[in-house]
């Protein structure tokens, strides 16, 4: 397979993407949504993510759903099931192993701190 040779409507896509997916982490992001949304097939939409950013979709998804946790885990505002919602998990225990996977410690070990 060739090199891919990126054109500025497609950077401003993925950009676009990229920005969708940092400003909504609690919606259902998968790739088969968000080829839709921006007009493109799911397996290119994996190519010219992970190409262009090189970082899997799926991985960039996590990636920033985690960091959010973690935003809003530090300002103590709200609680870890308020939190794993609006991070896009339904189930607390879920969200609780992905986090716990991702920082080497479960969310409530940060509240605490």
């Amino acid at each position: 397979m060739g090199k891919i040779i990126f054109l500025e409507a497609d950077v401003k896509r993925l950009q676009d993407i990229q920005t969708f997916i940092a400003e909504n982490p609690g919606q259902e992001l998968s790739a088969a949504i968000i080829a839709v949304k921006f007009g493109m097939g799911k397996s290119t939409l994996r190519r010219h993510f992970s190409t262009y950013f090189g970082n899997t979709l799926y991985h960039y998804i996590f990636q920033t759903r985690m960091e959010k946790a973690m935003f809003l885990l530090k300002r103590k505002a709200s609680s870890i099931n308020e939190i794993a919602a609006a991070v896009g998990y339904k189930e607390v225990s879920s969200f609780s192993r992905a986090f716990a996977k991702y920082y080497g410690q479960p969310p409530f070990y940060f509240l605490q701190q």
